[in-house]
């Protein structure tokens, strides 16, 4: 059974009768739940001999290849291994931090195209390499736009192999897989609203965007509670008088269609 506090926890997206579900905790410890649905559940810890691998700090995300066997496991901290990987379910682990500097590592991902390919989200970005098979993988810098932004998760939108990373307090980025290439750089929205999270004040900045625009926010419920125009040729500062909540942030204007999700503490 679990000793630590739990840090991650992951459905297998491969799970078809039971919910298998696997566990990281703050520790470095990493268990498989079969039946985690039912009243028996089955543990099965798949933290490796100290003397095998060094799984130290707080196991960030767990996250899946080709198959339930090909787990990826991440760390953030500093001063460790922050990248592992197994192909056999948890029975052996291999080091995949390669060269990538001593950075903390916040999630991970799998080209589903192709499979060599992954990115990781760090403290300092985004970070790719074109050869996770190898025994010490290659790391580099992919992004355009991002700065070096702390990259908190990414989520993959299926229908098309896009890519959407999650930064703290500069937005969201958008790249795409492919299966003939490594993915393109992580490109900003033409639109940047920023801090995600406010009291209500509220940037509003474009790179390439530089006409007049309408800014609409709507609630959950969809009822529109502000709308203004704005000028995009030069950054734009905004206070919502609203309620704590979620809240999506709609610019319109030729050639402009964008809606970010902000939310007001």
């Amino acid at each position: 059974m679990i000793t630590r506090p739990a840090s991650y926890m992951k459905v297998s997206p491969y799970t078809t009768n039971s919910t298998t579900l696997f566990i990281g905790t703050d520790g470095g410890d990493i268990y498989k739940v079969t039946n985690a649905n039912s009243n028996i559940p089955l543990w099965t810890d798949l933290t490796p001999p100290a003397y095998e691998a060094s799984f130290i700090g707080s196991i960030s995300s767990i996250e899946f290849g080709a198959s339930e066997n090909q787990i990826m496991l991440t760390f953030h901290n500093y001063g460790v291994i922050n990248i592992y990987y197994t192909e056999d379910g948890g029975a052996t682990w291999q080091n995949k931090e390669g060269d990538l500097p001593d950075l903390p590592v916040k999630d991970i991902m799998m080209n589903p195209l192709l499979n060599s390919e992954v990115i990781i989200a760090t403290d300092l970005g985004v970070w790719k390499t074109n050869n996770f098979a190898a025994a010490s993988p290659h790391w580099t810098h992919s992004y355009n736009g991002m700065e070096d932004v702390k990259v908190t998760s990414f989520d993959l939108r299926t229908a098309d192999n896009t890519v959407l990373a999650a930064t703290y307090g500069r937005g969201f980025f958008t790249g795409q897989f492919t299966a003939t290439a490594s993915i393109d750089e992580v490109s900003q929205n033409s639109i940047m609203i920023y801090p995600t999270v406010s009291d209500g004040a509220i940037n509003i900045k474009s790179n390439t965007y530089t006409s007049n625009a309408t800014m609409q926010v709507y609630d959950m419920l969809g009822k529109l509670v502000y709308n203004s125009k704005i000028d995009l040729a030069h950054e734009v500062s905004k206070t919502l008088h609203v309620n704590a909540g979620t809240y999506l942030v709609k610019l319109t204007g030729d050639g402009l269609s964008e809606t970010h999700k902000i939310i007001i503490k």
